[in-house]
């Protein structure tokens, strides 16, 4: 949150218009930067002491904060010399206070006079900001745990949907590949289990001397019974 300077004017010094960005909520014990800005021209060499605190407003507005310069110490003193060569300053709170604020306070080096804005602020014991953070671990563990879980079903889901395609892909491929002609796949069966034998020369020359062998028996048995006829009819 951004607040704008309420200038606290002193007789014959001008104040300094300034902001700070101021957080809504602070955990006890747990720094925190506070950046102040200002619009407002500042010469060269010029510097201002700056102040930051917090007041328990419950407690007569005591002081329940520390400052860091250089080492944290109480939010009572001024940094010296520091704004606008800095612009950011670490505070704490140091105890719990349900009715709290926190402000900034400029003023010019070796002046007196003093530029302050003040805003409520809620302050966070430790054991509820480490419940907080506990609470905040476990969502946060949760919400891992879930993006897991759904990663791992898009990755199942995903493998699925390749397993399908790849399937669908090589039906497709044996659907769409042409068959051979069956007359060809079955001359080269034939060939391949029963292959077809033809004469030979050597098989044609065989037959030859078969027939003319059983020719010349049967010229032979032909003679030899014509010879024997006529012996007998020579007798006779």
């Amino acid at each position: 949150m951004k607040v704008m300077v309420i200038s606290l004017l002193l007789p014959f010094v001008t104040a300094i218009d300034f902001e700070f960005s101021n957080p809504e909520t602070l955990a006890v014990n747990d720094p925190v930067k506070i950046k102040i800005r200002t619009s407002e021209t500042i010469s060269e060499g010029e510097t201002y002491d700056v102040k930051l605190f917090i007041l328990d407003l419950d407690s007569n507005s005591e002081l329940i904060s520390e400052t860091l310069d250089s080492k944290w110490g109480s939010s009572y003193y001024y940094i010296k010399d520091s704004f606008p060569d800095d612009d950011r300053f670490e505070i704490k709170a140091t105890s719990f206070s349900e009715d709290a604020k926190i402000c900034v306070r400029l003023r010019k080096t070796e002046k007196s006079a003093f530029s302050e804005i003040c805003e409520p602020i809620e302050l966070i014991e430790a054991a509820e900001q480490d419940e907080e953070n506990e609470n905040d671990e476990q969502e946060s563990e949760q919400e891992s745990e879930q993006e897991s879980e759904q990663e791992s079903e898009q990755d199942f889901n995903e493998q699925e949907d390749s397993d399908e395609e790849t399937d669908e892909a090589e039906n497709t491929e044996q659907q769409e590949k042409p068959k051979e002609p069956t007359s060809l796949v079955s001359i080269y069966t034939t060939q391949e289990s029963e292959p077809i034998l033809l004469n030979s020369p050597s098989q044609e020359h065989s037959t030859k001397e078969q027939k003319t062998r059983t020719y010349f028996i049967t010229a032979s048995i032909v003679l030899v019974l014509v010879l024997l006829a006529l012996v007998a009819f020579k007798k006779i």
